[in-house]
């Protein structure tokens, strides 16, 4: 499901089925979140595409993360206590949300995107590709995988990360050094 509450223009179609494609990519690899471990399971944990601006992703990483500045995406395991968009108000959050086609999807996590900040961090990848390529980098943080607590820990996420990519794009990605 997308909800853009920064009401951009995107290309819904493209992100809900590159989502598909990700999932489904990570499953051939034997990467499974979770929850979930059949390709029929995967298909029906929905992930929503929460665009926000500068703004409120400032609030979320502040509340969430007690870090005082932007950034690109925050991922939400919704299994966890609280929900990304609970500082907004419901009329805000109902105008901006697309209902699933899927009566059978639970929503498994949200990505939590700000387009603004994305295209100024864009770096060896031109956007959209680097929107693409942080869209696996969050669905790898909801399936549990972490880049901030040990350097084993990076290494692994971001060769997956590039190798998904890779695959899905046809896109290199360069060699990043892990502090």
């Amino acid at each position: 499901m997308i909800i853009n509450l920064a009401k951009e223009r995107l290309d819904k179609k493209k992100l809900i089925s590159w989502l598909k494609q990700v999932k489904q990519e990570l499953a051939r690899q034997n990467i499974w979140p979770r929850h979930g471990n059949t390709v029929r399971e995967i298909n029906q944990l929905e992930i929503n595409l929460v665009f926000v601006s500068e703004r409120e992703i400032l609030a979320l990483n502040r509340s969430f993360r007690k870090q005082d500045r932007v950034t690109d995406i925050l991922s939400f395991y919704l299994g966890s206590s609280k929900s990304s968009l609970s500082f907004l108000p419901k009329r805000f959050i109902l105008s901006g949300i697309e209902q699933s086609k899927d009566p059978c999807a639970q929503i498994y996590g949200e990505l939590v995107l700000c387009l603004p900040v994305i295209k100024q961090k864009a770096k060896e990848l031109a956007f959209p590709d680097w929107l693409y390529y942080l869209i696996v980098h969050g669905v790898l943080h909801l399936y549990g995988f972490q880049h901030e607590s040990s350097k084993i820990e990076a290494r692994q996420m971001y060769r997956i990360q590039d190798k998904v990519f890779k695959k899905l794009s046809s896109k290199n990605v360069k060699k990043r050094k892990i502090k």
